[in-house]
């Protein structure tokens, strides 16, 4: 007992001290929350609208959201304005440790119709590194896509990457697409990083792309390039279904930061339970969006094993089998007898097989494992008990384990059915 008590103590003193020297490189806490990367074409953005405070507190809730987001069509040639907004956010910002800072293009376009980018982003999260707007010596674009550099201390798989912010010309929106191909090389050049995000009003759909354009598209032919707003997405507040708006992602490790299946439509309207004309005060469009992985601390990641599990408690008397006692394994459970207690544990890769191997266990020993016990079991894994939706990563293997305890003073019988997940 003295050399299992001496053996544990030093296992745990080696692991704190080599936490600490690991933790000291690790910039945020142990586990960080995904991030929410956002592009919203606030329609007109000039000084009637900021002026217009109950169309301005929909746009604050809706910026708040996001962690970068990068804002379109900005009109005004007041440039206290955008000031004002960022001052507001941060009033209505409650994260603390946080706050929001912006980089902002100048004006861009042709004639009179010209307009600015920016990237309002938290500064706990994201830290810029340079910015400035595409130098377009060809003339390809209306407005020169917005091109930032960042470092992401927080994320996962990433330590920085790019933002390209684009609102192209509705009648060129063809070619102006294809053109970002051109841009990304620029800046993953430029700024010696693959990993990149393209987004912005693309105006990529409807009667401004044709079927026929897509071929030609290079952005869109090019296997580097991963369109998480897909032609299936509805970003605008009109009758017709158009995905006007898109991200793109360029860069293996980019990809993999993304969450799974979170690019969507943001369709505030519903969500802040406002009417189809408030909504369309504030724009027409919806804004555009994803989540990237948040990063884990190393000592994390090394030293924890996590894992999800039911438990089911069977109160009522049970009766261990006598044969079970001298056997060391049955139906591949592997069996520890003590005088107070006897516990039947299995794992493996294949939860099915568990599984079935527990239903033959239940079906000789129906005194030890009642059929109660077992199909809610079965009822709760079926109906997603064990789903994880904090987990954002994939697992190296699945494991599945189950362990049965029967507690010869209780002669009651509690069964855990455990699946590993990751930290997040």
């Amino acid at each position: 007992m003295v050399e299992k008590t001496a053996r544990i103590l030093l296992c745990v003193v080696f692991a704190l001290t080599w936490s600490y020297i690991i933790c000291k490189t690790w910039q945020g806490p142990t586990v960080e929350r995904p991030l929410r990367v956002g592009a919203f074409n606030i329609q007109n953005l000039g000084n009637s609208k900021m002026s217009n405070k109950t169309v301005m507190d929909i746009v604050n809730k809706v910026l708040l959201r996001y962690d970068l987001v990068l804002v379109q069509e900005i009109v005004t040639l007041d440039e206290t304005m955008m000031e004002d907004v960022l001052k507001n956010l941060n009033k209505l910002n409650k994260v603390k440790g946080s706050k929001y800072v912006m980089t902002i293009s100048e004006r861009l376009g042709r004639g009179n119709a010209k307009e600015q980018y920016a990237y309002i982003y938290r500064n706990d999260k994201f830290k810029l590194l340079g910015a400035h707007s595409y130098p377009d010596r060809e003339d390809d674009f209306m407005r020169p896509p917005y091109i930032a550099h960042f470092s992401t201390p927080t994320l996962r798989h990433i330590s920085s990457m790019i933002a390209i912010g684009i609102h192209t010309q509705p009648k060129n929106a063809a070619n102006e697409t294809s053109s970002l191909a051109q841009v990304y090389d620029y800046a993953a050049k430029k700024f010696k990083e693959k990993n990149a995000i393209l987004m912005g009003d693309m105006n990529a759909g409807c009667a401004n792309v044709r079927i026929s354009d897509w071929n030609l598209i290079d952005i869109w032919r090019r296997e580097e390039f991963t369109w998480l707003i897909t032609h299936d997405i509805d970003t605008t507040q009109s009758l017709n279904c158009c995905p006007y708006d898109r991200i793109i992602t360029a860069g293996d490790d980019m990809l993999d930061a993304v969450v799974d299946f979170s690019a969507q439509a943001y369709k505030f309207r519903d969500e802040l339970g406002i009417s189809s004309e408030l909504g369309l005060a504030v724009s027409d469009h919806w804004p555009v969006e994803v989540l990237l992985k948040g990063g884990t601390s190393q000592p994390a990641k090394v030293n924890l094993k996590p894992s999800l599990c039911l438990t089911l408690e069977d109160i009522r008397q049970r009766t261990f089998p006598a044969q079970l006692r001298s056997q060391k394994t049955t139906f591949g459970f592997t069996i520890e007898t003590t005088e107070t207690s006897s516990e039947l544990y299995a794992s493996s890769e294949e939860g099915d097989t568990l599984l079935q191997n527990l239903q033959k266990l239940q079906a000789k020993y129906p005194q030890l494992i009642s059929s109660e016990i077992l199909d809610t079991l079965f009822y709760k894994v079926e109906h997603g008990a064990l789903s994880d939706p904090s987990a954002n990563d994939d697992l190296e293997k699945d494991t599945y384990t189950i362990l049965i305890e029967f507690s010869f003073s209780d002669e009651t019988t509690t069964l855990h059915y455990c699946t590993a997940t990751t930290i997040n």
